[in-house]
């Protein structure tokens, strides 16, 4: 569990993949000493009259792991390490007073311990993705519940179901006390990316009286990214719905004064766009024009002076944005109703709607682009050229699908996650 070991842990090092891949049957010695317990339970009738409770017993396990089971495990882990970090040290995890007989103490234990706790040395996420809770079962596939089925492509097994009632309890109970709290994290290139939590389940969106609960915790886990000093709050799924809090402006505008930046898909589409426009372009022909992405576009240029030729059939829907501009600004707002117009532009075309107009217009000298190819064309371009494989998520969206396909052409062997 992460949000407790989170200010205690030496290896900073998050899960790898191949980690992940090898956890599906980390239960197997349970499942063995299941098996040999009610094998010798059937074939050793002695065993049948034994008491569920024995004192005794304990006694005895306590006296055999501290005689026999550490002592054995000390001398068979030497030229192990200081939690892997130094070696020929603390070879003796569990019961430390046999490095003391052995000599074996690392002598920077309890200064490395003292200074992890006081959190000195805790690295501050350069990113955090803020996400909820989907449903009661997908809450049961989290690692620190169910390593197995948190190991695997999310599927509801019938062994889960008994235990839903039990998981419903859990909600209830993080919905009365529970505040944001870490799931998990990764390092990319040198950056640590944590994952958030919002202890908020999916149909709880959509309940009016939870709404300014749910927006409480979402403001909290903010003002504390703000304070770490997290650079980047990604806002996910449901957490930036626009009748919410209006895609995160709400808290933007209440504390005007916020260092961290936060931001959701669209806000980073509509920026991976617009740093793809030349600096002197003057002129932008703009599909799809009235969606979140192309007014967050179109009021952009517009401060920016450059006339946004907006394609749209809504006069209604191009008045609305054009007024939200600033006066000065809002006759770079231009409506256009006819593919055709972009003929005149001598810029590329962004939010593009598509194979339609293409195909419809073959001689178009115009690109006819949009969010997500421009968003796959930035992720490419991301990817070392020496790479031979890439695991792909998300694969079947109409972004993935463009990327697999392209890699697969470069002869890259793309791993996806149905």
């Amino acid at each position: 569990m992460l949000f407790l070991t989170r200010t205690r842990r030496v290896i900073p090092d998050g899960v790898d993949f191949k980690q992940i891949d090898g956890e599906w049957d980390w239960d197997n010695f349970l499942i063995l000493q299941a098996l040999i317990g009610a094998m010798a339970f059937c074939f050793v009738p002695s065993l049948r009259d034994l008491p569920f409770w024995d004192l005794r017993g304990c006694i005895v396990a306590l006296l055999f792991h501290v005689g026999v089971s550490e002592p054995l495990f000390y001398w068979v882990h030497r030229y192990h390490s200081l939690h892997h970090i130094e070696k020929n040290s603390n070879f003796c995890l569990f019961m430390p007073i046999f490095d003391v007989f052995g000599r074996t103490l690392n002598s920077k234990s309890w200064e490395l311990q003292k200074e992890i706790s006081s959190g000195k040395s805790k690295q501050v996420p350069d990113f955090v993705f803020l996400a909820h809770v989907v449903d009661v079962i997908s809450s049961m596939h989290v690692p620190f519940v169910s390593q197995s089925c948190g190991s695997e492509p999310f599927v509801t097994k019938l062994f889960m179901l008994p235990l839903w009632p039990l998981a419903f309890w859990v909600m209830l109970l993080m919905w009365a006390w529970s505040k944001t709290f870490l799931v998990t994290f990764y390092n990319l290139r040198g950056r640590l990316h944590q994952t958030w939590a919002v202890p908020r389940y999916g149909f709880q969106y959509f309940l009016p009286s939870a709404k300014n609960g749910i927006n409480h915790q979402i403001e909290l886990a903010i003002l504390r990214a703000d304070k770490m000093g997290v650079k980047v709050l990604s806002l996910a799924a449901l957490n930036k719905n626009e009748a919410l809090n209006g895609g995160g402006t709400l808290f933007v505008s209440k504390h005007p004064n916020l260092k961290v930046r936060v931001v959701h898909g669209n806000t980073l589409t509509a920026a991976v766009i617009l740093n793809e426009i030349p600096k002197d372009v003057k002129e932008v022909f703009l599909t799809g024009a009235t969606s979140k992405l192309g007014r967050a576009i179109a009021l952009y240029l517009c401060r920016k002076k450059i006339r946004v030729l907006m394609l749209t059939l809504s006069t209604e829907r191009f008045l609305k944005i054009q007024r939200e501009a600033s006066p000065e600004c809002q006759h770079y707002l231009v409506q256009v109703t006819k593919c055709r117009a972009a003929q005149n532009c001598k810029n590329e075309a962004l939010n593009g709607g598509g194979t339609l107009f293409v195909s419809k217009h073959p001689n178009l000298k115009v690109r006819v682009v949009h969010g997500n190819t421009l968003t796959a064309a930035v992720i490419l371009n991301e990817i070392p050229k020496d790479v031979k494989e890439v695991f792909l998520t998300g694969a079947t969206s109409k972004l993935g699908r463009a990327i697999a396909l392209y890699l697969c052409r470069k002869k890259i062997r793309v791993l996806v996650k149905l």
